[in-house]
C-alpha cells in the first residue's frame, strides 16, 4: 500500500510540473518575456525562444496524460495490480510524449485562425488597444494550451484503457496465487 501511494505522489509531483513548465511558457510566449532574457543573456534568450513554444505544447499533453492517468486509477482499489497498471501506463505515456504532443498540437490548431476576431475586437474595445492586443495574446496562448491539455486527457485516457485491457487480458491467463491449486490424490 506505501508503493501505490508513491506512485501516486509521482504522479502528483509530474502533474505540479507540468502545470509550472506550462504556466511559465504559455506566460513567456504569449508576452514575449524572451526578448527581455535576450537582452541580459542573448544566447539563453535565443535558446528559449527557439523552445518555449514546445515546453508549451509538451507540458500541455504530458498535463493530459497525468490527468488522465490520475482519473484512471481513482477507479481502482490500492493493490498490486493498479500500481503495476500506473507504472506500466506512466512509462508509455513517456515513450509516446513526443509523437502525442505533435499530434495533440496539430489537432488544438484546427479552426484556429483569424477569421472571426470578434472575442480580441471586444477584449481591444473594453480595455483599449494597447493592453487588450497584450489579454488577447494570453487568453489566446492560453485557450490553446487547454486544448492542448484537453486532447492529450483523451488520449490519456485512450492508453489509460489500453494498458488496462492488456493487463487484464494477461492476466487472466493465470492462476491467481490466492486461489488453492487441486493436486491429483492419485
Amino acid at each position: 500500500m506505501a508503493q501505490g501511494a508513491g506512485v501516486r505522489r509521482l504522479i502528483r509531483a509530474l502533474i505540479e510540473a507540468s502545470l509550472v513548465v506550462g504556466a511559465v511558457s504559455t506566460l513567456s510566449y504569449a508576452t514575449e518575456i524572451h526578448n527581455l532574457l535576450r537582452i541580459e543573456a542573448p544566447a539563453a534568450g535565443a535558446w528559449w525562444y527557439a523552445y518555449e513554444f514546445h515546453f508549451m505544447e509538451g507540458s500541455a499533453t504530458a498535463l493530459g496524460l497525468l490527468i488522465a492517468l490520475r482519473v484512471g486509477l481513482r477507479f481502482g482499489a490500492e493493490d498490486e495490480i493498479w500500481r503495476r497498471l500506473a507504472i506500466d501506463t506512466l512509462v508509455l505515456d513517456a515513450v509516446l510524449l513526443i509523437p502525442l504532443t505533435h499530434m495533440c498540437a496539430r489537432v488544438a490548431r484546427v479552426g484556429a485562425d483569424a477569421a472571426g476576431p470578434v472575442a480580441s475586437d471586444r477584449i481591444i474595445a473594453i480595455f483599449g488597444f494597447v493592453l487588450g492586443q497584450f489579454l488577447d495574446k494570453i487568453l489566446t496562448a492560453g485557450v490553446y494550451f487547454l486544448m492542448t491539455a484537453s486532447f492529450g486527457f483523451l488520449l490519456g485516457l485512450a492508453i489509460f484503457g489500453a494498458v488496462s485491457a492488456g493487463l487484464m487480458l494477461g492476466l487472466g491467463g493465470r492462476e491467481s496465487p490466492a486461489e488453492p491449486v487441486p493436486t491429483n490424490p492419485s
